[in-house]
C-alpha cells in the first residue's frame, strides 16, 4: 500500500538516496559503511527500494538517477518461524 506519492526534481547524476532526503516523513541513518532508510512516517525496519518496478543491484546511497524514475519503498517484515523434528 501505498500512503503517499511526491514528486522530487534533482539534478541528473543524484543519488536516490540524497533525492530521499527532500522527501517529509523519510528518516535516513549514517553508520560506518554508508547510510540507510531508517523510518517512513516513523515506522522503523529494514526497507528496500525499487526503480521503475525493479531492485537495483546498487545501495540506495550508491544508484545515480539518469532520467525520471519511480521510486518505491518497501519495509521488509520479519518472518518468525519454528521447525521441530518430532520422532
Amino acid at each position: 500500500m501505498i500512503d503517499e506519492t511526491f514528486t522530487v526534481e534533482v539534478p541528473r547524476g543524484t543519488k536516490i538516496l540524497d533525492a530521499l532526503k527532500q522527501v517529509s516523513g523519510v528518516e535516513i541513518k549514517k553508520t560506518g559503511e554508508g547510510s540507510f532508510i531508517n523510518s517512513v512516517y516513523g515506522k522503523e525496519g529494514y526497507y528496500i527500494y525499487e526503480v521503475n518496478g525493479r531492485i537495483p543491484d546498487e545501495a540506495v546511497d550508491q544508484y545515480p538517477l539518469e532520467k525520471d524514475v519511480d521510486v518505491e519503498l518497501k519495509r521488509l517484515v520479519p518472518v518468525i518461524g519454528k521447525r521441530t523434528g518430532l520422532l
